[in-house]
């Protein structure tokens, strides 16, 4: 996903606001060298904890990408790519970018359908391309 860098903050782990085309939002940089403000960058984002379906990951009533914030969590809106049947590892196509993300209890049939996810963390890996 292609992102313009807002603002860095140097803490341990740093953390980078970041607008796309979906929005803004913020997450940790996982990388050594820091972006700076002004920035663009191709990065991959990562939600690292299994979301649980009817809880932080459920059917979009909106068919829109989205990135933002809401309180504490990060929220995105996507829609979900085919997956291997039984499979809790799903793809999801946010803003022109793919995201991988363990959604436990995935009902069948929801290929194709816009999803809404909100987790607490959100981590950033530039792609270097």
């Amino acid at each position: 996903m292609d992102v313009h860098v807002l603002d860095v903050v140097k803490a341990a782990p740093p953390i980078v606001t970041f607008a796309c085309a979906a929005g803004v939002a913020a997450g940790v940089w996982r990388d050594a060298d820091l972006p700076v403000p002004g920035q663009d960058i191709s990065v991959e984002l990562d939600i690292p904890d299994a979301l649980h379906w009817g809880e932080s990951a459920a059917s979009a009533t909106e068919a829109a990408d989205l990135v933002g914030v809401r309180g504490d969590a990060v929220v995105m809106r996507g829609l979900i790519e085919p997956l291997a049947e039984e499979d809790e590892v799903v793809t999801v196509r946010v803003s022109g970018g793919l995201l991988l993300v363990k959604i436990v209890g995935v009902p069948p049939g929801v290929a194709g359908c816009w999803v809404e996810l909100r987790s607490v963390r959100l981590e950033l890996y530039p792609t270097r391309i």
